[in-house]
């Protein structure tokens, strides 16, 4: 797989849709961005993981 995101601009993307008032669920993460969600299966073991490293509780 070919990764156009770090590890920290997938936390910065993350940190953004929050402030954003997105709706952080995977399933909406899946519809609304699966390019974030996949780079951050890559990095993280979960999604909820990735979300917990910026701080965010889902």
């Amino acid at each position: 797989m070919e990764l156009s995101l770090t590890a920290e601009q997938v936390l910065e993307k993350i940190r953004q849709m929050h402030r954003s008032g997105a709706n952080m669920t995977k399933r909406n993460i899946k519809k609304e961005d699966p390019e974030l969600l996949r780079h951050a299966s890559y990095y993280y073991p979960s999604w909820e993981h990735a979300c917990k490293e910026t701080g965010i509780e889902i």
